[in-house]
């Protein structure tokens, strides 16, 4: 699993190097299948998976822009007010300094949104800084902390579904057991194959949330889409599934009556009838 999520992880943070430099994760597809020796399959999910993230920083770009601009209008109201007032010197002084670093981190947000830039750091900015800060973040030395950081950029990936897969995704394949309980046959890239062979089992899986979705998803009879995210904490390994949930028609009957309902300023009151609208 480990050595599964290190290589793709790779791959993602390769794919993000490319598209930095103006390529389109696309064009880069055939390329990284010789170089990886990964399926089309894996190589999808590392583009969907870098696609998105990228996707979420630009809504971040966006959300951060329109926070900054609705700041520095209000910092320029009170600039306004404070410069009437001679005795407020000092306090003028600090709220232009800060209209000052605000107006610059606006304008740096709105050069990336121009040039489409995204910084995006794979691992996290706060661990990432931890290396200038060992003995505030209790690491020993900077080997540590660079163990510590290669740990937590190669502690997930990503597996693509498709409908028109097998049990909704050919990497990642779920099946129920005789026990009812489920299984899923990871299918290992090809640099791993020699080494563990071509599959992975893992049995006699339970989800405490959303189990009875996932086994109306394996059997739907056109198929449903199912998607996986393998995620390594302090304490093991864990699977998260993905998959569209339908919704439950909503009856109405009217032969069972109804309750109406009263909304006041102080109190809800309510009812229940019969199918002859009296009180029950």
């Amino acid at each position: 699993m480990q050595e599964y999520a290190t290589l793709l992880s790779q791959v993602e943070r390769c794919l993000y190097a490319q598209v930095a430099k103006g390529l389109t994760s696309a064009s880069c597809k055939n390329v990284f299948l010789k170089r990886f020796n990964i399926t089309a399959r894996q190589f999808n999910a590392c583009r969907v998976s870098l696609e998105g993230k990228i996707a979420a920083c630009q809504a971040s770009q966006e959300r951060a822009i329109r926070a900054l601009l609705e700041q520095l209008k209000k910092l320029a109201k009170q600039i306004q007010l404070l410069e009437k007032k001679p005795s407020k010197s000092f306090a003028l002084h600090q709220k232009k300094r800060r209209h000052h670093r605000l107006n610059l981190r606006l304008n740096a947000l709105q050069a990336d949104k121009k040039n489409k830039k995204v910084r995006l750091c794979f691992g996290g900015k706060k661990l990432f800084k931890a290396q200038y800060f060992l003995n505030q973040n209790k690491l020993a030395s900077h080997e540590a902390w660079q163990k510590q950081w290669q740990a937590k950029r190669d502690s997930e990936f990503f597996l693509l579904g498709s409908k028109d897969e097998t049990g909704g995704n050919q990497t990642c394949t779920a099946y129920l057991q005789p026990n009812g309980q489920l299984g899923l046959r990871l299918r290992l890239p090809k640099s791993l194959e020699a080494k563990e062979g071509k599959y992975l089992h893992l049995c006699d899986l339970h989800f405490a949330y959303g189990q009875t979705a996932l086994i109306q998803a394996l059997k739907e009879p056109h198929g449903q889409a199912i998607s996986y995210r393998f995620k390594k904490d302090h304490k093991s390994w864990r699977v998260f599934v993905s998959t569209n949930l339908k919704k439950a028609p909503v009856l109405s009957v009217e032969t069972n009556g109804m309750i109406g309902i009263d909304l006041n300023a102080d109190h809800i009151a309510y009812v229940e009838t019969d199918r002859f609208g009296n009180p029950i």
